[in-house]
């Protein structure tokens, strides 16, 4: 085995679970309009939101990086950390492109899902820079204003959320389903945003998103 591959997978290893072990939970005030978070290293944190929200049930993103406020509405955790000035203003993807899935704060970019079909629930995607609505590439299953309403159906997919859809650390994969599979017929697979379209391994993607792949 190459050894500078495993170091640097190790290193993936131990930097996810650090990191994801960070956060342990996170609530909604709603008599203080306050977030609050409990994780290491500062213990219990509470940071009030800068505007009153509506619907508010927050939930982390699969990395613990942002906290999904409402549909629409999220915050990132170095903020609520932070809380500068005694308040966290919190920040928002279009409303017409459905829920909000999964933010990557460095690169700018936001996942959003929304549901096209209910029997069975079936999703597109939308994969856009924070305050835009068209999607930065087309693939399968990433919606566009141009596919009339029987092609989004048809390329649409399905979704649990106990599998979160996710945008890679480095801003550069998605994997809209959550499941990280970019073997040869999954579906909707891995998108490189770098190439703008899918990508194929058959060794799996969830390196690729610093998750060491599960032992078959």
């Amino acid at each position: 085995m190459n050894i500078g591959k495993y170091i640097c997978v190790s290193l993936w290893f131990v930097a996810f679970h650090v990191f994801a072990d960070d956060v342990d939970f996170v609530r909604f005030d709603a008599s203080a309009n306050a977030i609050v978070i409990n994780g290491a290293p500062v213990g219990v944190k509470r940071c009030s939101l800068a505007k009153r929200l509506t619907h508010v049930a927050p939930r982390l993103n699969w990395d613990k990086n942002v906290i999904i406020l409402t549909d629409v509405d999220f915050v990132n955790v170095s903020d609520v950390r932070t809380c500068s000035g005694g308040s966290v203003e919190p920040s928002h993807i279009p409303r017409k492109v459905g829920f909000v899935v999964d933010v990557n704060p460095k690169r700018k970019i936001y996942l959003a899902l929304d549901l096209v079909s209910v029997s069975p629930m079936a999703f597109t995607a939308t994969v856009a820079k924070l305050g835009q609505t068209r999607s930065i590439l087309s693939a399968p299953g990433v919606f566009s204003e141009k596919m009339g309403d029987e092609k989004v159906k048809e390329e649409a997919f399905g979704y649990l959320e106990s599998t979160p859809g996710r945008i890679s650390p480095n801003g550069r994969y998605v994997s809209a389903d959550g499941s990280m599979d970019c073997r040869v017929g999954a579906y909707p697979g891995v998108w490189d945003l770098d190439l703008g379209k899918n990508i194929t391994r058959e060794d799996g993607c969830e390196a690729l998103f610093n998750v060491v792949a599960k032992q078959q």
